[in-house]
């Protein structure tokens, strides 16, 4: 069914700067409806509901790698519905990393203070001045002040990459990489080198993407070029997902929240 025309005609009506506040409202109740925005609470989010589906199943001894772990709330989550995996937390803020240690205390898990790119070394890491291990500490610098309208307070911080980290700790293959750094995520993925070329087995990657990821340039559309074989979902409300791997640019390069999830998999049938 052609729709352009009736498009067309919505357009030379409606498009006018007295309806503008309304499209705009339109347009946020929409994107949340496409599963974008949705940051208030764990529900909404999707992540603990998509855990119970994926990851409480997974096999005994199946690696779960949680790339930017900040206090554990994730690993916590991880820990509490699939305790038979083994579990790999990372996280480069001093302040956030004590506190997750703390939270993992007790639990079988390996923490890891460090920031993970796609260059060893160091790096600075910029936080929120007074407030130090919150959840928007980033490697990307502009993100304090032009996002979230702080002022950004820089520390020095040691970054390793995942593809050495793995063959030391000779992982054989992941179940689950979550990747959460604040717009830096590609840099996370250059960093697994020619892991994802030669036929080391991811099975799923879990992405937050938002409006760092403007700030850091980095489109959805990078990702999936280097996540080629891969489908991409958007984690809905509850955990459901919808299968983006095909759709129109315009309703795929939105930079606000969003849970994405990259498998190889048909998910939608499961």
């Amino acid at each position: 069914m052609n729709l352009q025309p009736l498009f067309r005609l919505y357009a030379r009506a409606f498009a006018r700067p007295v309806f503008y506040k309304v499209h705009r409202l339109l347009y946020n109740l929409s994107l949340r409806g496409m599963g974008v925005l949705n940051w208030e609470t764990d529900d909404l989010q999707g992540e603990t509901a998509i855990l119970r589906r994926f990851v409480a199943s997974a096999p005994s001894g199946a690696i779960v790698l949680d790339v930017g772990a900040n206090v554990g709330k994730y690993s916590r989550s991880v820990r509490s519905i699939a305790p038979q995996v083994n579990l790999h937390s990372f996280e480069p803020s001093p302040q956030a990393f004590a506190e997750l240690q703390a939270a993992m205390s007790g639990d079988d898990v390996r923490c890891v203070r460090a920031a993970v790119g796609s260059v060893e070394g160091t790096a600075t890491l910029f936080d929120h001045a007074g407030a130090a291990g919150s959840g928007h500490a980033t490697l990307q610098g502009d993100v304090i002040e032009r996002i979230h309208g702080g002022v950004a307070k820089a520390t020095q911080v040691p970054v390793i990459r995942l593809d050495r980290y793995i063959r030391e700790e000779r992982i054989e293959s992941v179940f689950w990489l979550k990747i959460d750094v604040e717009g830096r995520e590609a840099d996370v993925l250059r960093g697994l080198g020619d892991l994802l070329t030669t036929g080391f087995e991811i099975h799923h990657i879990q992405i937050e993407f938002n409006e760092m990821n403007a700030l850091s340039k980095t489109f959805l559309e990078d990702l999936c070029e280097m996540l080629s074989g891969y489908r991409v979902y958007r984690i809905l409300p509850g955990g459901k997902l919808v299968d983006i791997s095909t759709e129109a640019l315009v309703l795929r390069e939105i930079f606000a929240f969003q849970n994405l999830l990259f498998s190889k998999s048909d998910l939608c049938r499961r």
